[in-house]
């Protein structure tokens, strides 16, 4: 693996538009180092989403497929994508948070602006939140149940006293 020494991209991004134009294709490897000198990277023919930014959304922060954000996006959604093959819901949440942090990493070294660069991660913290909804293959130990969403009603447990349950006939 090669050694990089400073912050930043060694190269630039290179993508292809998909049709449809909500999908990007990665030409060639991309890394970034981030301020901490850790390397992520996304390799080539990985499609992205821009971070699943709805299109409304882009006239505030910018589209995730262009300004200076952009080339945050593809390695946020190549971190993303491991953080949702996570066994665990405590790893997912982890991982996506992590993620998210590198993406603010980015907006910071491209010289986004403070206000746009909070917007983008509330945004996208908001949206890690739908980790907690999905299915967890393997949920922990501490957990009898996938979660449910705050709306969702709770299961009875309890007899109910004035219609108990009716004798099951003995086989």
């Amino acid at each position: 693996m090669k050694e990089y020494t400073e912050q930043g991209f060694p190269q630039e991004l290179r993508t292809v538009q998909l049709p449809g134009g909500r999908y990007m294709r990665i030409i060639d490897d991309f890394v970034y180092v981030d301020s901490d000198k850790k390397v992520h990277s996304a390799p080539s023919g990985y499609e992205y989403n821009g971070g699943n930014v709805p299109r409304w959304l882009w006239p505030l922060i910018g589209s995730p497929f262009t300004g200076k954000a952009r080339r945050g996006f593809p390695i946020h959604d190549v971190e993303c994508g491991k953080a949702h093959k996570a066994p665990t819901l405590q790893e997912r949440w982890a991982m996506r948070e992590a993620a998210d942090k590198t993406l603010l990493d980015v907006c910071k070294y491209e010289g986004v602006s403070l206000w746009r660069r909070r917007l983008i991660y509330r945004g996208i913290r908001l949206g890690a939140c739908t980790v907690l909804f999905q299915e967890v293959p393997n949920p922990p130990p501490t957990l009898s149940a996938p979660p449910i969403p705050c709306n969702a009603a709770q299961p009875h447990h309890a007899k109910d006293e004035a219609h108990p349950a009716e004798e099951t006939p003995a086989e």
